[in-house]
């Protein structure tokens, strides 16, 4: 059944548990600068008040799917995730420049990247790696209607 990634800012102790999680699931290479597909923000230095945690947000319209000219960003039918195929994908960065969220960014190699709702692990019913690790339950998954 589709899911979305909710996220309550409310509920957010600014820990990285989510971005570290993120970190490890995805095997991102940030000792060599590769950042992380979820990011942790601060508005106001060391104030829970303003702490958010970003990633893509899987946008009902998104304009990603539409700017890639090799159909490499999909929407997975099941989990309602935006996914990408980095096999297909020709380095043309037309999906960054139309995401007017920067949840996109290339890897070393010139393929993108993104947050794809830890969409393997949605699909065998557990939880994404970051909503897991959420000691507060900031971030959920949650089915929709």
């Amino acid at each position: 059944m589709p899911s979305k990634l909710v996220f309550n800012t409310a509920d957010c102790i600014a820990c990285n548990a989510c971005v570290m999680a993120c970190i490890d699931q995805n095997d991102t290479d940030s000792e060599n600068g590769e950042p992380s597909c979820r990011k942790s923000l601060e508005y106001e230095p060391r104030s829970l008040k303003n702490a958010r945690t970003v990633a893509c947000l899987h946008c009902a319209n998104a304009k990603c799917i539409e700017a890639c000219p090799n159909d490499c960003i999909t929407r997975d039918q099941q989990t309602g995730f935006v996914v990408f195929d980095d096999e297909a994908c020709i380095g043309c960065r037309a999906c960054l420049e139309a995401c007017p969220f920067n949840a996109i960014h290339m890897s070393p190699d010139n393929k993108i990247r993104k947050c794809d709702g830890c969409n393997e692990r949605v699909k065998h019913g557990l939880k994404p790696a970051c909503v897991l690790v959420c000691p507060t339950q900031a971030l959920k998954l949650v089915e929709l209607q």
